[in-house]
C-alpha cells in the first residue's frame, strides 16, 4: 500500500484559500471528491474526507455522510459465471492467444 505523505496547496470556490493540506494521502482524494459533490461516502472506502480544506460556510463545509454497503451485495465469488461450453470456448481462446 502506498503510504507516502503528501502536501499540496488547495484552491477553488469550495476550498479554503491558501490553505496547505499536510498529512494527506492519495487515497483521500476519492472520498473527498465524493463529499464535495454532495454524495455519500462508502463506509468501507479507504481514505478519509479532507474536511479541513473546505472554505467556511461553503456547501462542502458540512458533516460527512457515510453509507454502508447494501446487504444484497454478495461475497460469494465461487459461482460459475459461464456454462461448461462457454468456459471451454474461453479456455480455447486464451490458449490460442498464448495465455494458457
Amino acid at each position: 500500500m502506498w503510504t507516502e505523505q503528501v502536501s499540496w496547496y488547495s484552491q477553488g470556490n469550495e476550498i479554503a484559500s491558501g490553505h496547505e493540506v499536510k498529512g494527506s494521502e492519495i487515497i483521500d482524494l476519492v472520498p473527498t471528491i465524493l463529499h464535495l459533490m454532495g454524495l455519500h461516502v462508502p463506509q468501507a472506502m479507504d481514505g478519509k474526507v479532507l474536511q479541513t480544506i473546505f472554505a467556511t460556510e461553503s456547501a462542502a463545509d458540512r458533516q460527512v455522510i457515510y453509507e454502508q454497503a447494501p446487504e444484497s451485495i454478495t461475497t460469494d465469488y465461487k459461482k460459475d459465471v459461464y456454462s461448461t461450453d462457454e468456459a471451454e470456448k474461453v479456455r480455447k481462446r486464451l490458449s490460442d492467444l498464448g495465455y494458457l
